[in-house]
């Protein structure tokens, strides 16, 4: 296959992030095929939404539809036809897929804890816990992992809401005497609700915590704490929010480490509350 071919019959037409992801993909053929989205995605300093729509705007389906062709046009260039054939079989069977969506997820988990910012992390959460308030937000795919922290940060503390398109939540930031943070979680694709309510927080003067795949990102760019991990777009309806949930999960591990003991009241006194008002099962 000459990828140099098939890119420049479409460069012309490309979006100009997705012809930097291309520049990349015609310069470095062999490292694209090895490489993860997210490493690719951070190699040429673009979200990894756009290395995946690359692949569909070069009439591929998948983004490892693409990395397959690049993958068997080295090996046959080896004269390995026998491998070709193996692999192909492998990659054809369920399991291995599986395998495979399992594999880049613990590699980005692994990369995310030998690069995490402890600055930055504690930072964080000593702002979660000391605000007077605390407002989250998050849509499209991030709106599941907005909630669910919504939902631990009330449980751990007073004075959290959520942001909500219908409502303006901003009009307390004005309050003397009150210090509001607000956090964002902001994944590929960039909803631009979420920067308009970031725009409108750092207006109010509020402190900004964004959670998002890249520092450049839209929110990113806004924050006064970035807190950054990859995540991994299998295709257009797939994307993998597991790392954001675990680092979502060490935010909260890290408030119940240091704030233990101011918790512990507050989160008994809720469960027995759940408990008697028959709101859970167990």
């Amino acid at each position: 296959m000459d990828i140099e071919k098939l890119v420049a019959d479409r460069y012309d037409k490309l979006p100009p992030g997705q012809k930097q992801v291309a520049k990349y993909l015609s310069t470095n053929p062999f490292e694209f095929s090895m490489s993860t989205v997210a490493q690719i995605a951070n190699e040429v300093d673009k979200s990894e939404t756009t290395v995946i729509r690359l692949s569909y705007n070069l009439g591929f389906d998948r983004f490892s539809q693409l990395q397959k062709k690049l993958q068997k046009h080295f090996l046959e260039s080896a004269g390995g036809t026998k491998a070709i054939e193996t692999q192909d079989a492998e990659e054809n069977s369920q399991s291995n897929s599986l395998k495979e969506i399992i594999n880049k997820d613990i590699f980005i988990l692994q990369n995310m804890l030998n690069n995490l910012d402890k600055e930055n992390f504690n930072q964080a959460v000593e702002l979660l816990m000391e605000a007077d308030d605390l407002k989250i937000g998050g849509h499209l795919a991030s709106y599941s992992a907005a909630h669910w922290f919504h939902l631990k940060m009330n449980l751990m503390r007073n004075n959290v809401s959520y942001l909500s398109e219908e409502l303006n939540p901003f009009e307390s930031y004005m309050e003397e005497n009150k210090f509001t943070v607000v956090f964002l979680i902001s994944m590929p694709s960039y909803a631009a609700e979420t920067l308009r309510l970031a725009k409108i927080a750092k207006e109010q003067g509020a402190k900004i915590i964004a959670l998002t795949d890249r520092r450049l990102s839209p929110v990113g760019r806004m924050a006064d704490i970035c807190l950054t991990t990859d995540i991994e777009v299998h295709s257009k309806v797939m994307i993998s929010m597991s790392t954001v949930m675990t680092y979502l999960n060490l935010l909260t591990s890290g408030i119940e480490e240091k704030y233990g003991d101011k918790i512990a009241t507050r989160v008994n006194k809720i469960l027995n509350l759940y408990s008697k008002e028959k709101m859970v099962l167990e």
